[in-house]
């Protein structure tokens, strides 16, 4: 009777491992599984993200570019001047501008900046003369100064508390003397020349890049978003496919396949901006 109890314990254990087993592999293979499913998901989230990120990047710079700057080269690359602030005139003398500080202690600054302005940026500067345009300069040196750098606390633009802080004014030198129509007051707009580009970077993979031009001279490339499919699949193109409108194509490194929007070029300003865009 015990013999017999035994070897029906023996079988009931030999079968609870073998439905132990089962269940274990089962397990695995479900958590192998899920892990997989998991991971094409981040996958699939990043390949949407980086798509995403262009397309907004992208559309952006375009959008706020000077438009007759916009430039197709070859189809991996587009050349603009992109646009880094915008404020009032302050001070203007021969070719020299000073420009309001982007903080204030009262009220909503005067000048609006993306980027700090650097040697190389363009200015334009609202003439009213006649029907009004924009007269257009290089800026040839940039400095701050923190006395206002003549913009009086008398012009409207610097309060005496910005003065006392003290908030500093930027002074521009230009490459060209300005009009004498071009005074206080004036509307200015700084553009800076950008290269937007398919960048393959040292680790051989491919993203957005940017580069920093001025001069006939580009900067080193900067890698901004991706990673994106390499030259030989058309990670990234621009193309011309009506007037006034950039059609660009993206393609993530792993995505399936390549995604498509368009961007039109926004007309030139026919007066001063009312607010910065």
């Amino acid at each position: 009777m015990t013999t017999r109890r035994t070897g029906a314990v023996l079988a009931e254990l030999v079968v609870a491992l073998m439905i132990a087993g089962a269940a274990a592999v089962i397990g695995i293979s479900l958590l192998v599984t899920a892990e997989r499913r998991t991971r094409a998901d981040a996958t699939a989230d990043r390949t949407t993200q980086a798509a995403r990120d262009v397309a907004r990047i992208l559309t952006a710079e375009i959008e706020a570019a000077l438009p007759e700057s916009v430039a197709v080269r070859g189809d991996t690359a587009l050349d603009l001047q992109s646009h880094i602030a915008a404020s009032v005139a302050c001070v203007v003398s021969g070719s020299v501008v000073v420009l309001p500080g982007a903080a204030t202690s009262a009220g909503l600054p005067f000048t609006y900046v993306r980027q700090l302005p650097e040697t190389g940026d363009l200015l334009l500067a609202w003439d009213s003369t006649n029907a009004g345009y924009w007269f257009a300069a290089a800026v040839d040196s940039v400095s701050p100064r923190p006395n206002g750098g003549g913009c009086a606390t008398t012009s409207g633009y610097r309060t005496l508390a910005d003065s006392l802080a003290p908030i500093a004014t930027t002074r521009l030198r230009l490459n060209r003397t300005l009009p004498a129509t071009v005074s206080a007051g004036a509307p200015v707009r700084l553009y800076r020349g950008a290269r937007w580009f398919l960048h393959r970077s040292s680790d051989k993979t491919w993203a957005l890049g940017y580069r920093r031009c001025a001069n006939a001279s580009c900067s080193s490339a900067q890698p901004v978003a991706g990673p994106l499919a390499s030259f030989a699949d058309t990670g990234l193109s621009f193309a011309v496919l009506s007037p006034g409108v950039i059609t660009i194509s993206v393609k993530p490194v792993s995505a399936p396949v390549r995604s498509k929007f368009s961007v039109a070029i926004r007309s030139a300003p026919d007066g001063p901006p009312n607010a910065p865009p």
